[in-house]
C-alpha cells in the first residue's frame, strides 16, 4: 500500500536484539499512520525520513494486536521531489512501478 503524509513523529529507540528501528508517523489530514521501517530497509530510506518532512511511503498492513496495526514499510520518498518529477513526466494516475522507477533517480 502506498501512505503519504506529513511527518508528525519519528524514534529510533533500541530493541531487545540491539538492532535499531525508525517509526514513522505520517498524518494526512484525514488521521495519521504508523511505519516500521525495519533494519533491512531502514538504510535505505533513512536519510529520506530523516530530511523530509512530505513523505510518500510504500508497505505492507501487519496486525500489532487485538485492534492495533502498523505498516511494515519496505520504501520511501521525499513527496516534492516526486512532485517536481510528477510535472516534468506528466504521469498522470498513480503508478507505483513508475514511482519506484523515478525513485532510484532522485
Amino acid at each position: 500500500m502506498l501512505v503519504v503524509g506529513v511527518k508528525v513523529a519519528l524514534q529510533s529507540p533500541p530493541i531487545r536484539s540491539g538492532k535499531r528501528v525508525l517509526f514513522l508517523t505520517l498524518d494526512d489530514g484525514f488521521g495519521c499512520s504508523d511505519l516500521t521501517f525495519f533494519e533491512d530497509t531502514q538504510q535505505s530510506y533513512a536519510h529520506i525520513i530523516k530530511g523530509n518532512n512530505l513523505i510518500l511511503a510504500k508497505g505492507v498492513v501487519r496486525r500489532t494486536g487485538a485492534r492495533g496495526v502498523s505498516i511494515r514499510a519496505s520504501a520511501a520518498w521525499p513527496l516534492e521531489q516526486l512532485y517536481e518529477k510528477w510535472l516534468a513526466t506528466q504521469i498522470s494516475q498513480v503508478d507505483t512501478k513508475r514511482i519506484d522507477q523515478i525513485s532510484l533517480q532522485l
